[in-house]
């Protein structure tokens, strides 16, 4: 499953993370992405690197510290997470083609109720640091 979005955007799995995380909390530190991702600050940098290399992220002096710099995803970075939610979206629509509403309304629960359960017992709501992603209706699936 991965590799088909990895192919649709032609960015890692990895990079996709660090998008994903740093747009949704609209810019972090290097630090805080690094706590967001579960890696130490050098792996984190290594993968802010590729992705600014490929002009998806940006570094800007951080307003609150001038010391630090804010990372946060460019225009070309939104694109790209956009171009993968629609892959997946495709490839979900695919699989859940045959299902009824009934069955897509009992999938929505269930995942919803293992969400709370997961971070409940994270015991942090900012496992994962992601916004809810828009459900689409059944019918356009």
């Amino acid at each position: 499953m991965a590799p088909a979005f990895d192919d649709a955007s032609h960015v890692s799995s990895t990079v996709a993370s660090v998008l994903g995380l740093l747009e949704a909390a609209d810019g972090l530190r290097l630090g805080a992405l690094a706590r967001a991702l579960g890696v130490d600050a050098s792996v984190a940098s290594r993968h802010v690197a590729a992705a600014t290399e490929l002009g998806l992220v940006q570094r800007r002096p951080d307003p609150a510290d001038g010391r630090a710099c804010q990372l946060s995803v460019t225009d070309a970075g939104r694109a790209v997470l956009a171009e993968r939610r629609a892959a997946r979206l495709r490839w979900l629509s695919g699989v859940l083609a045959d299902w009824g509403d009934a069955e897509v309304d009992d999938l929505l629960a269930a995942v919803r109720r293992l969400r709370r359960d997961v971070v409940s017992a994270s015991g942090s709501a900012v496992s994962p640091v992601r916004r809810p992603v828009p459900v689409p209706a059944v019918a356009a699936l």
